[in-house]
C-alpha cells in the first residue's frame, strides 16, 4: 500500500518538473534566439513478485509478474530547431540561418556559444554582445583587406569595427587604360587621357597619356598597326635631375652660360651673376639661367664650380612605350610602365604597372580612358555592412570599400549536447563533440542576415497544451496519495 504511495509521489515530482519546463519554455517565448526544452519520463525500477517460466513437455510458460515503483525524469532536450527571424534595422544586429553559433570571449580565455547576434560596437570599436559586453570572435583583416583564414580562431580572436578613427592610404602600383583608338586615324595623329593616381601619402596626381599613330615600317606612307604612348606627370610628379656643378663660359658681353657636369649630390644653386665693370668677373650661375649681362668690355672669367652641385631638375616625368594592334583590332602586346618620383615626403621612385591589354583600335570614335587604378586617397571609415558570408566589409569617406574582418561561427557534432551558461549562451560538454569553426556558408553553419535577429523557436500553442498534461496527470496523482491515505485511515481504525 505505502508503494502506492510512494509512486504517486514520484509521480508529483516528475509532474513537477515537466511544469518546470513548460513554464520555463513560456518565460522565454520572446528570449532572443532561446532554444525550447522539452521533458520525457520514464518508469523506475520495478518489484518483480513472481519470475517468468518457460514451457514445459507437459505445461506452458508463464509470465513474470512486476509492479512498478513509480516514475523518474527520463531526458530534458533542447530543440535545436529554427526560429522565425524578425527585422530589427540595426546593422549591428545578427542572425544565423542554419546551424553555426556565434563566438563568443569574456575576456579570461573562455569562449561562449550563442544564437543571440543582438551585437553592438562599444567605445573601443569593438564588436561585443550588447547585453553581456562580451567580445565577438572571427578574423581580423590586415591594413591591406586581406583575411588569414587559416589562422585559429582564440579567446584573442576579437573583432574590431573602428569606425571614425581607422584611416587608409595606397599608393597606385598598377593602371588600366582601356577603350578604342580609331583605326582610320592618320599617321603623327595622337590622342590624350588624363587619368589620376595616388602617391605613398594619399595625395592625388594628374598623369596626361598620349598615343600617337606610328608609319608602318615597311611603307612610310601608310599608317601601321603600332602606336606609342607617352606619359608626362604634374609638376609635383619631378623626375631627379643630373647631380651637377656649373662651370663658367664666356661671350663678348660677359654672359654666364651652365654646363653640366657631374661633381656631387644635389645641393642649392648658385645666384646668378651681377652685373659689373667690365673686367669684373660674373659669379656662378644656377642650372639653364644666364647672368645678367656686364658692360660692354674685356670678356667674364669663368664662373667657380659650387662645392655640392646644383639643384634637382623640376622637370614632370615622362614614360613611354607601345602597343601593337592586331587585324581585329585587338592588342597584341605592349611595352612600357610609369615611375613616379612625387616630392613632399612621398615615397620615391614609385612603379605603375600600366595594363594596355584591354585596348582597341577599330574605325569609330576614340573612347581611350582610364579603366581604373589600385591606389586611392586618404579616408576615414564612416560605415560597415556584414555580409550573408561573414565578411564585414567597411566604407571610407574617400569611396574605398575594403575587407574588415569575418565573423566565425560554430557548429557542433551533437548542439543538443551543449549546456547552459545564462545570458543565452552555451558552452561545450563532453557529449557536444569539439566545435567545428568556420565562416558562414561553409560546413552547414550558415548564412548570416544582418538587421534581423532570431526569435525564440516556443510554440506557445504546443506549450499551453502540455501544461494542460501536466496539469491534469499532477491532480490525477495527487489522488493516488489522497486514496492511500484513507487506505491508511481505514486500516487504522479497524483496531477500534
Amino acid at each position: 500500500m505505502l508503494q502506492a504511495m510512494y509512486n504517486g509521489v514520484s509521480a508529483l515530482k516528475a509532474n513537477q518538473k515537466g511544469m518546470d519546463t513548460i513554464g520555463n519554455n513560456i518565460a522565454n517565448v520572446d528570449t532572443t534566439g532561446y532554444k525550447a526544452s522539452s521533458i520525457t519520463f520514464a518508469d523506475q525500477l520495478s518489484d518483480t513478485i513472481k519470475s517468468p517460466t518457460a514451457a514445459t513437455s507437459t505445461t506452458g510458460g508463464t509470465n513474470g509478474q512486476q509492479i512498478g515503483l513509480g516514475v523518474k525524469i527520463g531526458s530534458v532536450d533542447v530543440n535545436t530547431s529554427q526560429g522565425s527571424l524578425n527585422s530589427t534595422g540595426e546593422n549591428t544586429d545578427l542572425a544565423v540561418q542554419g546551424n553555426g553559433y556565434f563566438m563568443l570571449s569574456d575576456g579570461m580565455g573562455h569562449i561562449g556559444y550563442t544564437r543571440d547576434g543582438h551585437f553592438a560596437i562599444d567605445s573601443s570599436g569593438n564588436l561585443v554582445a550588447a547585453g553581456s559586453g562580451k567580445r565577438v570572435l572571427g578574423w581580423q583583416a590586415d591594413a591591406s583587406g586581406k583575411l588569414d583564414q587559416t589562422a585559429p580562431v582564440n579567446a584573442t580572436s576579437a573583432l574590431s569595427i573602428p569606425v571614425g578613427s581607422l584611416t587608409s592610404a595606397k599608393a597606385t602600383t598598377a593602371l588600366k587604360l582601356t577603350g578604342n583608338i580609331d583605326a582610320s586615324a592618320a599617321i603623327g595623329a595622337t590622342f590624350t587621357t588624363n587619368v589620376s593616381v595616388f602617391d605613398s601619402l594619399g595625395q592625388q596626381h594628374q598623369i596626361t597619356v598620349t598615343v600617337k599613330r606610328n608609319a608602318d615600317p615597311q611603307n612610310p606612307n601608310l599608317p601601321g598597326n603600332t602606336w606609342s604612348w607617352t606619359a608626362a606627370g604634374d609638376p609635383a610628379l619631378a623626375a631627379p635631375g643630373p647631380v651637377s656643378g656649373n662651370t663658367g663660359s664666356t661671350d663678348t658681353v660677359g654672359a654666364i652660360k651652365a654646363n653640366e657636369s657631374t661633381t656631387g649630390p644635389n645641393g642649392p644653386a648658385t645666384p646668378a651673376g651681377a652685373k659689373g665693370a667690365a673686367t669684373t668677373p660674373g659669379a656662378a650661375g644656377a642650372k639653364g639661367a644666364a647672368a645678367t649681362p656686364g658692360a660692354t668690355g674685356t670678356a667674364a672669367a669663368a664662373g667657380t664650380t659650387p662645392a655640392n652641385g646644383s639643384t634637382a631638375s623640376t622637370e614632370p616625368i615622362v614614360n613611354s612605350g607601345t602597343i601593337v594592334f592586331g587585324s581585329d583590332g585587338k592588342a597584341l602586346s605592349t611595352t612600357g610602365s610609369i615611375v613616379l618620383n612625387p616630392i613632399g615626403g612621398a615615397g620615391k621612385a614609385q612603379a605603375i604597372k600600366v595594363d594596355l591589354g584591354s585596348a582597341q583600335s577599330l574605325a569609330g570614335d576614340t573612347t581611350f580612358q582610364s579603366g581604373g587604378q589600385d591606389g586611392y586617397s586618404a579616408g576615414t571609415l564612416q560605415s560597415f555592412a556584414v555580409m550573408k558570408d561573414g565578411n564585414i566589409n567597411g566604407m571610407f569617406t574617400n569611396g574605398l570599400t575594403r575587407t574588415l574582418g569575418r565573423i566565425s561561427l560554430a557548429t557542433f557534432n551533437n548542439a543538443k549536447g551543449l549546456e547552459r551558461m545564462g545570458d543565452n549562451e552555451f558552452r561545450t560538454t563532453s557529449n557536444s563533440g569539439s566545435p567545428v569553426v568556420s565562416g558562414a556558408n561553409t560546413n552547414g553553419a550558415g548564412a548570416i542576415e544582418a538587421g534581423y535577429l532570431e526569435q525564440s523557436n516556443v510554440d506557445l500553442s504546443t506549450e499551453l497544451t502540455n501544461m494542460i498534461v501536466q496539469q491534469r496527470a499532477y491532480q490525477a496523482n495527487t489522488k493516488i496519495v489522497s486514496a492511500v491515505d484513507d487506505l491508511l485511515e481505514s486500516l487504522i481504525t479497524m483496531k477500534r
